[in-house]
């Protein structure tokens, strides 16, 4: 019996931080399509969303855990969104999203397919029938 309670205690633990939402968290880093800051499990108990926020004006971006939904307008989201906004002299894109690892850079893999298939459209439509 005095094995069991302290059992018990460990299966609650883990379980409640094994299912803690994980954000890209750091910054500001230079926006150059790597992703410079870590994976990190958010510190916070009740955090909801990542956020990301790039800051036009210079480039640089800050990825963070929130505490709170993605809202806009005062209107709670159900599903990620990016929004610009003015600071001062600063134009900013905010987005937030749900889920482990949201708020990461755009993958190479998926640039790279853009740019190809980019491409190849043109090549195709200059072409000769």
């Amino acid at each position: 019996m005095a094995l069991i309670l302290p059992f018990i205690a460990y299966v609650f633990f883990m379980a409640a931080t094994s299912n803690a939402l994980r954000c890209y968290v750091g910054g500001p880093t230079i926006n150059n399509g790597s992703l410079l800051v870590p994976l990190q499990e958010c510190p916070m108990l009740g955090a909801y969303s990542c956020t990301k926020t790039l800051d036009l004006s210079t480039n640089l971006v800050t990825r963070q855990c929130s505490p709170t939904n993605c809202t806009q307008n005062g209107v709670v989201m159900t599903t990620s969104i990016c929004y610009n906004t003015t600071v001062g002299v600063s134009y900013q894109t905010n987005c937030c999203c749900y889920g482990d690892g949201c708020n990461s850079a755009p993958s190479l893999t998926n640039s790279m397919t853009a740019i190809i298939t980019v491409i190849a459209l043109a090549f195709w439509l200059s072409s000769p029938l």
